[in-house]
């Protein structure tokens, strides 16, 4: 039986690299109302991917680290 952390992991991980390309944006300050549906936004919050944060959405520690090694530490 699969580890559920690592089913869990891996998801995050495929998920943002799906959007690496968008996500990346919004590191360089484009808004994620731009580049993502309301949808969509929430969707990558559940995931633990963006975080809504003083008034604007951000990327979370785990999705840049997944960015800059492509793989989650």
């Amino acid at each position: 039986m699969p580890d559920e952390e690592s089913f869990e992991g891996q998801n995050l991980i495929n998920i943002v690299l799906f959007h690496k390309s968008k996500l990346k944006k919004i590191q360089k300050g484009v808004s994620a109302g731009k580049l993502f549906t309301n949808h969509e936004r929430r969707k990558l919050k559940e995931y633990g991917i963006l975080i809504y944060r003083k008034k604007t959405w951000e990327l979370t520690e785990k999705a840049k680290k997944v960015i800059e090694t492509n793989r989650l530490l």
